[in-house]
């Protein structure tokens, strides 16, 4: 669906109390939409969105929300979808969220989406009471103000398994933001790591504080579940020291020193979205712990074992052996096979996963 530079595309209005009514879009290409908020979709108050298998792009919003706007719903999902080069001329590039009960963010990407006068780059999160971002990637978006991959502002924010990479906070060079990677404001707000890459972000400003990969006022924390790689903790929370690991069981450098996680380029390496490959020296390899997942973002594990991790035996383990972050080396694609041993060697030709 393209909106051509000039129409609004999906926007669903303001409902009573209880509606609940649910906007469901799966499968689709939504590029080119323009609008005074959410230039792809909007959706307002007490309504839920679901977003399946979609790619968002190049999409603008006068104000908030480049692709997505959603303002006061009772639920966002955004699964396995590529959000990539939208523009909201406010806050929320790829997507912006004011007063929202629960939403998550679920094996997808957001690539290269810009907030041109204000925070939150990639996701800008305002008011929500539970944002759950779970093995995702936020790469190359950018923010004039703080967050240029994520920005939270008296939030309730949680980030596991997921990849923070090459986001960019002041962007205008007017020495107004900080924070490339993520950002959190507000009291109350907090951003929880678990099992997540933040790394080789960049805070533009000329003077006063820099802050590349996260950046706290105003009360905000960000806490920590362990097994995380942050790259400079300069700004960041006291609750993660610098130390490979430190005593929180986190790998954190500093800008005199940082870490860096040795990642491939963006790229499509299979699953609907792309990713950053972890290369072979990366210090992320073998280093985290994510007990329960079955894949990484991509879809991808260790067949016999039914699990996100591949342990490589050369490499000793500081976790369960899982890598840090959205991607798992060594993994295989785990979607569609009848069997989980290597049987079928992957073949899904000679065993297909649906029925003739």
């Amino acid at each position: 669906i393209d909106g051509g530079g000039a129409f609004e595309i999906f926007h669903m209005t303001t409902a009573a109390a209880g509606n609940g009514e649910l906007l469901h879009l799966e499968g689709l290409e939504i590029r080119g939409g323009l609008a005074p908020q959410g230039g792809g979709v909007y959706v307002g108050r007490n309504r839920a969105l679901e977003v399946v298998d979609c790619h968002l792009v190049g999409n603008r919003s006068v104000g908030e929300g480049g692709a997505i706007r959603a303002e006061r719903p009772i639920r966002v999902q955004v699964l396995r979808t590529l959000v990539e080069d939208n523009t909201a001329g406010t806050l929320g590039g790829g997507l912006g969220m004011n007063l929202v009960a629960e939403a998550e963010v679920v094996d997808s990407t957001f690539a290269g989406n810009v907030a041109e006068t204000s925070s939150g780059g990639g996701i800008s999160a305002f008011s929500v009471s539970s944002l759950a971002v779970r093995r995702s990637t936020l790469s190359g978006n950018s923010a004039a103000e703080d967050g240029g991959g994520l920005s939270n502002v008296v939030s309730t924010v949680r980030i596991e398994s997921s990849t923070v990479v090459d986001n960019a906070a002041d962007m205008d060079d007017l020495n107004a933001g900080d924070g490339g990677g993520i950002a959190v404001a507000g009291p109350g707000a907090v951003i929880l790591l678990a099992n997540t890459l933040v790394a080789g972000n960049l805070d533009l400003s000329t003077s006063g504080d820099l802050c590349p990969d996260g950046f706290r006022k105003l009360q905000g924390a960000v806490a920590t579940e362990g097994f995380n790689l942050v790259g400079a903790n300069d700004c960041f929370d006291p609750n993660f020291p610098a130390g490979a690991p430190n005593t929180n069981g986190d790998f954190v450098g500093s800008s005199a020193s940082p870490v860096d996680p040795l990642l491939d380029p963006l790229a499509l390496i299979g699953g609907p979205t792309p990713t950053h490959l972890p290369g072979p020296a990366s210090p992320a390899v073998d280093q985290g712990s994510c007990p329960g997942e079955v894949a990484d973002q991509r879809g991808y594990g260790h067949r016999p074992a039914a699990s996100r991790v591949v342990d490589d035996p050369s490499i000793p383990d500081f976790g369960d052996g899982c890598d840090i972050g959205a991607v798992e080396v060594g993994g295989k694609d785990l979607t569609g096979l009848v069997f989980a041993d290597d049987f079928e060697s992957g073949d899904l030709i000679r065993w297909p996963s649906a029925l003739p």
